[in-house]
């Protein structure tokens, strides 16, 4: 029976709980309308209590009947209704959006401000298995990883970024098939609004459904089930992953307000699939959403945290990840400062450990080859008979100068900082390990060529810098 597929799938996924509030998104179509009947036909069960929600998105002749039509189909069901028109072309317009992601947003935007100011747990929305085969091939036409394939989760809490409001939405009739939902509507004697859009091949989602699909069908009739079926099984493989990036977020990563830092060194140990998914959560974390957030931009994320300190990937929404000195800063605010302020000059103890305001630096004198090549920008191999005995830690001054490792000759340390696109504001922070004569190490980024290590080197010098 229906209702109590609908039922087992609510208590499955624990979608609400007893004395909840929530909304129904009610677009007068098939779908909907069937959510709704069924929603009261279990309401008791639940021990929830039901508030109609229905966007007259103004985008047809037609729109204004069919809020009208949901008004009164829910009184006579005795339900409140909450019925609001929205202005999705000017938002279209204002933030150059597809009409299909302005209607969307602006429609998410309505349920999660009329579910905070009544108390809402969240919406619930009449989306089908059908709806779903037709999702999992727009995410995978446009390329998505395991977190697209899934499809549509039951439960999802969605973020409207450019409008500041958010909210849960449900989706208890994922486990119904479109003809159940139509044979529910001439059941009750209810003829359901038509919407004449959806039969557009303006649309993707359309020319999928209209077109895509019957084809696919020809090679395999059971392909919507198959569809359904692989994204079951990547479902589970995927809340497996799930578990494996919380466990390494705890050492990974810390959160603060608008910002979610990672420990670079312990990120790149994680195996790739685990890192990409947790840098996928860092977005999440900070926006709330990843929408738009595509496998190119982790790719470059990934490739990033092995680049110079300074390095920012630019991500949707007005995010930023920024690599600093050992960890990335993933935020809204470009070129976060990572870096503490350097007060003076601090001599450093060879060999030893010296505290140098927010760092701690370990030098290590090595009197035997062969020697190893270092590949952390934050340890430095140095040839002792050059650099001496006699080192500080600072920042730069005017007229800093110093011969980067690979170069002939010297260079000003400002043009280095500017071509090494070292942000503006990180650049008086930048510490500087020096000698009486010259700058032996640009932390972080370069040693002076004069000071490395060749085969006449007898003793090595190894400075580490941590936070």
């Amino acid at each position: 029976m229906l209702t109590d597929k609908v039922l087992s799938f609510i208590r499955e996924h624990q979608m609400v709980a007893e004395g909840d509030l929530l909304l129904v998104g009610v677009s007068g179509g098939p779908d909907s309308i069937c959510l709704l009947h069924t929603l009261l036909q279990i309401r008791s069960a639940l021990g929830i209590r039901l508030h109609v929600a229905h966007l007259d998105h103004g985008l047809r002749p037609e729109s204004g009947e069919d809020a009208q039509f949901v008004a009164e189909l829910s009184n006579s069901w005795g339900l409140p209704c909450t019925v609001e028109r929205g202005a999705v072309r000017e938002f279209r317009s204002k933030h150059r959006l597809s009409l299909e992601e302005a209607a969307r947003q602006v429609r998410y935007a309505f349920f999660g401000r009329l579910a905070r100011e009544l108390g809402a747990t969240g919406v619930a929305v009449g989306h089908t298995a059908e709806d779903q085969v037709e999702t999992i091939l727009l995410h995978w036409l446009r390329g998505a990883g395991l977190s697209g394939l899934r499809g549509m989760q039951p439960v999802t809490s969605y973020r409207v970024l450019l409008l500041g409001e958010k909210t849960n939405i449900l989706r208890p009739l994922l486990p119904l098939r479109r003809a159940e939902t139509e044979a529910c509507c001439d059941a009750l004697g209810i003829k359901p609004r038509v919407d004449a859009s959806n039969l557009s091949l303006r649309h993707g989602r359309n020319r999928i459904r209209l077109h895509l699909l019957p084809v696919l069908e020809t090679y395999n009739p059971n392909f919507r089930e198959v569809l359904l079926r692989m994204s079951r099984i990547i479902s589970r493989d995927y809340a497996f992953l799930e578990e494996q990036v919380a466990l390494a977020w705890s050492r990974v990563a810390s959160e603060g307000p608008g910002v979610v830092t990672l420990d670079i060194r312990q990120a790149l140990s994680l195996p790739p699939a685990v890192l990409s998914h947790l840098l996928r959560l860092s977005v999440e974390r900070v926006t709330g959403s990843t929408a738009g957030l595509a496998w190119i931009h982790l790719e470059e994320m990934c490739a990033a945290l092995s680049k110079p300190a300074g390095t920012t990937v630019t991500l949707p929404h007005g995010v930023y990840m920024t690599v600093g000195y050992g960890y990335c800063a993933v935020s809204q605010e470009h070129a976060p400062q990572p870096l503490p302020p350097i007060q003076g000059e601090t001599p450093l103890k060879l060999p030893g450990e010296t505290q140098v305001t927010g760092w701690r630096v370990e030098a290590q004198i090595e009197e035997e080859g062969p020697w190893r090549i270092e590949d952390d920008p934050w340890s430095a191999g140095l040839d002792l008979e050059q650099t001496g005995d006699r080192l500080w830690v600072r920042t730069r001054r005017t007229g800093d100068r110093f011969q980067p490792l690979g170069m002939a000759q010297e260079k000003r340390l400002q043009d280095f900082l500017v071509d090494t696109k070292v942000p503006r504001s990180w650049r008086d922070r930048v510490p500087l390990v020096v000698s009486p004569t010259q700058i032996i190490w640009v932390v972080g980024y370069r040693i002076d060529d004069r000071l490395k290590v060749t085969e006449r080197t007898k003793r090595v010098l190894r400075l580490r810098f941590t936070r």
